[in-house]
Parts: C-alpha cells; structure tokens; sequence
C-alpha cells in the first residue's frame, strides 16, 4: 500500500484492529465528503508487513506509531488489546488514545455530518434554482414581510432603477415609487392589493399609475401572493409589479380607434338630419330680427337664438370634419420652416400675454414626409393650447430636432400642466377643459399626425408644465420614381 504524504499543518489520526468499527471509521475519514470538509485530517495508513505474526492483530499501535510518529489520534480497536491504562504508559504524550466508545460517538459524529451534507447540497442546489428563476423574471419581484419592508428584490428591480440592491433592503415598499403610486386611495378609485392579501389571505392585484421623471405616464399591473409557515400563519408577501405601459397604449388606441368609428357614423346622421332644421332655425332668426314689430327684448332673445345656431353650426362642422379621413398630401416638409412661420404669425399674441416665445431649431435635420398645411395646422393648435394655458404669461419653447431616427417638431410650455386623472382623455373627441369650442383640437392633431405616418407624444406635470412632440419620418435618399412606387404599392418592394 502506498504511504500516505502528509502536508502540515495537520491532524494525523490512527486506527489499529479488527473491529467492525474500525473498518467503518476508515471508510467515513477517507471519504470524499470527508476530505472536502476537513482537508486538515490524515489517516495514518496501514503497511501489513509491520504487522507481527505472533499476533492476532496485524499491527500493534506501538508499530503503527513507530512508522508514523506525528500520530496525534490513536484508535484502538483491537479484540484482545492490553488494558487502557497499560498501553498508555507505553505511548508518547503526544498521542491522545480513544477506545470503542469514542469511537461509536465519532461515526455517530460523522454520518450525521454527511446527512447534513446531503441536505445542504440539495438546499444549495433548491437556492440556485429558486434565485435564477427570482432574477431571470423581467417584472419587479418584491419579498415583503407583514409591516410592509423590503426583505429582498430581484435583479430587475435595482438595475431599472441604477442603483445598489442594499438600497432597497428595509425600506417600505410605497417607498419604491412613492404613495402616489401604490397607497390606497379611495377617491381616485385606488386600491392596495398587499393590504388586501394581508387582510384576507389571499391573492390580489390592481392597476396603478404615476407619472416618471421625464412625465410620462406609466402603467403597473401589482400581484400579491400570500406567504404561510407550517402552522398555516402568513409570515411574508410576494409582490409582483409588471409594466402595461404598452399593453394599455395599445387598448387606449383601439379605443381611439372604436370611438373615431362612431364618431363617423353619427357625423353622417347629423349632416343629414340637424343641418337642415338648423338651416331653418338660423334663417327663420334672421327674418325676425329683420321685422319692426318686435320690442327691445324679443330682439334680444332673437338674437341669442341666432348667435347659438351659428355655434351649433360650427361645431356641426368641425365634428363632420373630423370625421372625414385626412387628405393629406405626402410631399416634404421643411419643419424648420414650418416652425418659423408658425411663430411669426403668433409672436405678437404672445408678447400680449407676457409670454416669452423660444424659437429653437435644429439646422442639419432633414425633411419630413407629409403635407406642410396640415403641419403648420397641428402647430397653431398646440401653440395656441399652450398660449392658454399660461394665462398669468410664461415661456413657450417651440423645438426642431432629430430623435431615434425621426424628425420631431416639439412644443412646450411653462403653464399650469394637465392634471393625472385627465391626462389619458386629452386626445379624446369632444373632451374639453375650456368653455368654447368642440374639443377636437388635440383629438384632430392626432389624426392628422397619424394620418401621415407620425405619431404624438404627450409629457405633462402639475404645476410644472406641458410639451407634446409630434414626430415624423424622414425623407429618404432615394429618386422620386422608386419614392412613388413606396407610397402607393409598398408590398411591391
């Protein structure tokens, strides 16, 4: 048998005998479990030529000692070995000498050890398992205990956030994007689905909203799942916040979409059966207001009749307009141009309203594709909104630029912003905060933007102000022949 090498520092320890207990105890220490945990340990291996013939045991602890001195565990478990005491005397102080007794209480020691081992590798294993699928889910994952502090947070929670996971350990939960966001608040219909499963025991969710740093809106679906311990009593909770950002932009279009529809279908039916009665009523006002006979007071009421039949018209008009698809020519804009006239034409109504209009215009971006008219529309619009919605004066900023690969053309103002409980109904028909008008001019922005092939973008903060940015896709390099054919029979190229 091949001597054992023995590195210091280190524990050598020797077994001498026979006995079940011994053959046990080799295999335990020479174990790779072992070896791993207590790389420290040696066993003394056995030569049997030292053993002596005369004898029943094939070495004796005096020959096992005199091949391996630095012994400092000597086991005997030899069947007819001398009395403890007697074979003491005779070994050095070095060696510490353990009968069967000890080891018993040694395998006892070291098959509990390598249970636990089993278990501990296993629990290992269950961890890796249990945290890649904790990190590798792309919603925020929040473990909570019942006063509502963070115990831990996957990956995504601290990376969309750019900061360090400690950051986040301890905190209450409302803390993560502020109470606006996830407290419950009855008035604005809100409910607070972890007070809910803390509560009742059971799984809930809910829809919450808040407007980010750049004050955009942003939409969360909140699930939160009961925790119990073996005694059935609920000791933590997972929340789950997953982003509907896209999901709800892609409903609030469809809606859009069914409304436009409607809209159309009962445009129709009020160009053919209101127009003409209020054809009727307007001429038949004016007739009367022509007549001598009535007094001061008939005229006058007359006349309010006349003055609300001419504004019935013009919104019978604008609604028959805005249903009506968009003729929209598809040329190039030059929307620096664009916004130059535009802010020609209304600087001087500004300056009236103490407020300061900024002309800021990117020079190297390129043309747009779409109709210049209908451009230099939507902005008159969106500067006119602004305008009005700074009635104590302000700034007005009206921006050109280029932004992941389109054209944008931005307004923004310093007024006193669009509140949150009405800021996804702007681009709705008919919705208006003012007292004249339709409300189409957004709605109508929208279409027309759309229409085109662009889209809007809105950003809005209480008290801090409202930009909305339409964009546009840039004119291509290429002749005018194959920019024809792309525009009427795309799927060919």
């Amino acid at each position: 048998m091949k001597e054992l090498i023995i590195s210091t520092p280190s524990y050598i320890i020797g077994i001498v005998g026979n006995d079940p207990r011994a053959a046990r105890l080799t295999e335990l220490l020479l174990g790779e479990d072992f070896s791993t945990t207590f790389p420290w340990v040696k066993l003394a291996e056995i030569d049997n030529s030292m053993a002596d013939p005369s004898s029943q045991d094939e070495v004796s602890p005096q020959q096992l000692i005199a091949t391996h001195p630095n012994i400092d565990l000597l086991f005997d478990l030899r069947a007819n070995g001398r009395p403890p005491e007697d074979l003491r005397a005779e070994l050095p102080a070095s060696v510490t000498l353990a009968g069967e007794s000890t080891a018993d209480f040694l395998l006892e020691i070291l098959a509990s050890g390598l249970a636990c081992t089993s278990c501990l590798s296993d629990l290992f294993h269950t961890r890796n398992l249990f945290t890649t699928i904790f990190d590798e889910v792309e919603e925020d994952v929040i473990l909570l205990d019942t006063q509502g502090r963070i115990l831990d947070v996957n990956t995504n929670v601290y990376e969309r956030r750019g900061r360090p996971k400690e950051e986040f350990i301890g905190i209450h939960c409302w803390e993560l994007e502020g109470r606006e966001f996830c407290c419950e608040d009855e008035e604005r219909g809100k409910a607070c689905p972890y007070k809910a499963t803390l509560k009742e025991g059971k799984k809930a969710e809910s829809v919450h909203s808040y407007v980010d740093r750049d004050g955009r809106m942003r939409y969360f679906r909140i699930y939160t799942y009961p925790i119990f311990n073996n005694d059935k009593r609920l000791t933590h909770i997972m929340e789950m916040r997953r982003d509907i950002t896209v999901r709800t932009s892609m409903e609030m279009r469809l809606q859009q979409s069914e409304k436009m529809a409607i809209i159309g279908e009962l445009s129709t039916y009020i160009a053919h059966e209101i127009r003409n009665p209020l054809f009727a009523i307007g001429g038949f006002a004016n007739s009367l207001l022509r007549s001598t006979t009535l007094s001061e007071t008939d005229r006058e009421k007359v006349s309010i009749i006349l003055k609300e039949s001419k504004r019935l018209d013009t919104i019978l008009k604008s609604t028959i307009n805005f249903s009506r698809p968009v003729d929209a020519k598809k040329g190039l804009v030059d929307v620096n141009m664009v916004a130059a006239e535009t802010m020609r034409l209304l600087t001087f109504g500004a300056e009236q309203k103490s407020i300061v209009p900024v002309l800021q215009t990117d020079p190297s971006i390129a043309k747009a594709v779409g109709d210049s008219d209908l451009v230099k529309q939507c902005l008159i619009n969106m500067v006119k909104n602004s305008m009005e919605a700074m009635p104590d004066g302000g700034s007005l900023f009206v921006r050109t630029g280029m932004r992941d690969g389109h054209i944008f053309l931005e307004v923004e103002d310093t007024g006193h912003g669009i509140p949150e409980e009405i800021r996804t109904k702007v681009f709705n028909p008919f919705f208006s905060t003012k007292d004249k008008g339709a409300g189409l001019g957004l709605a109508m922005t929208k279409k027309i933007i759309e229409d085109m092939g662009g889209r809007v973008e809105l950003y809005s903060q209480a008290d801090e102000g409202t930009s909305v940015t339409l964009f546009f896709s840039p004119a291509l390099a290429v002749d005018a022949e194959t920019s024809l054919l792309a525009q009427e029979n795309p799927e060919e190229l």
